[in-house]
C-alpha cells in the first residue's frame, strides 16, 4: 500500500511512523501541502492533518480530491470531524488516541483496497494487473495502444484496435474518439460549446459529435450521484 503521512509536527510524524509496516508499504512523510502536491505518487491512503502551519487540510481536499484514493484525518480538532466528511474519507483519528486507532484503521483501508475492481490487461511480453482507479485513459497513437495510469505511468497494450481493448475494461470507460478510451470518473469537466472534456491531470481531448451525448449524460449522472452521497 502506497501511504503518504502529511503532518507538520516532527513528534506526531514519527508515532505515526512507528505504528505502520514500513518493510510492506511505501511511507512518505511531507510537512506541508505543496510538496506533497508537487510529488507524481498517487497514493492509497493520505494520513492528513487539518491544520498545516496556515493552510487547513480540508479545504486543500476540496480543492485537490484527486492526489489520493482515500483519506483519514488525524487532528486535535474533533469539532472540525464533521466538515471532513466525503465518499473517499474514512476515518477521522483524534490525536490523542493514533496509538489505540491508527492500526486497525489501517487494516480496515487495507481491506478496502482489495476489493477494489482489479483488471488484467495484456502488455508487451507479459500481463499486468492494475486498479481500475488508477487508470486515466486508453489511447492510440501510430497505431499502436497504450494506457496511461494517473502517476504518468505508461504501458505499451497489444491489443489491436480500441474496441478489442474496451472489451477488458469496465462500463467505467468511454470511447470519446476514435483514438481515446477515457476513465468517466477521472472527467473533472465538460465543455458543451466545444465538446471537449478535461482529465485530472489538466489535459482536454475532444469529443467525436456523435458520442457527445452519451459522454454529458454519463457525466453529468456521475457527478450527481457524488453530490447525493456527499449529502447522505
Amino acid at each position: 500500500m502506497k501511504i503518504a503521512i502529511l503532518e507538520d509536527n516532527i513528534y506526531f510524524q514519527q508515532k505515526i511512523l512507528s505504528l505502520l509496516n514500513l518493510e510492506t508499504d511505501l511511507v512518505h512523510v511531507y510537512t506541508d501541502v505543496d510538496s506533497y502536491s508537487s510529488s507524481s505518487i498517487y497514493y492509497d491512503l493520505l494520513l492528513l492533518d487539518i491544520h498545516l502551519n496556515k493552510v487547513n487540510g480540508i479545504d486543500y481536499i476540496r480543492n485537490h480530491e484527486n492526489k489520493q484514493l482515500f483519506i483519514v484525518y488525524i487532528s486535535n480538532y474533533e469539532e472540525l470531524m464533521i466538515d471532513t466528511f466525503n465518499s473517499n474519507v474514512l476515518g477521522f483519528i483524534p490525536k490523542r488516541e493514533i496509538d489505540s486507532l491508527l492500526v486497525s484503521k489501517i487494516q480496515f483501508v487495507r481491506s478496502k483496497l482489495q476489493k477494489i475492481n482489479m483488471l488484467s490487461l495484456s502488455i508487451v511480453g507479459e500481463k499486468i494487473r492494475i486498479r481500475e482507479s488508477d487508470i486515466l485513459m486508453v489511447y492510440l497513437s501510430d497505431g499502436i495502444m497504450y494506457l496511461l495510469s494517473e502517476n504518468k505511468k505508461t504501458y505499451r497494450l497489444t491489443y489491436d484496435t480500441l474496441k478489442e481493448t474496451q472489451q477488458n475494461l469496465t462500463e467505467h470507460f468511454l470511447r470519446v474518439n476514435n483514438s481515446y478510451i477515457v476513465n468517466l470518473s477521472k472527467i473533472t469537466s465538460i465543455n458543451n460549446k466545444e465538446h471537449s472534456l478535461t482529465l485530472v491531470n489538466g489535459e482536454e481531448i475532444q469529443v467525436s459529435r456523435r458520442r457527445w451525448g452519451t459522454i454529458k449524460s454519463r457525466y453529468i449522472s456521475l457527478r450527481m450521484g457524488d453530490i447525493h452521497e456527499k449529502e447522505l
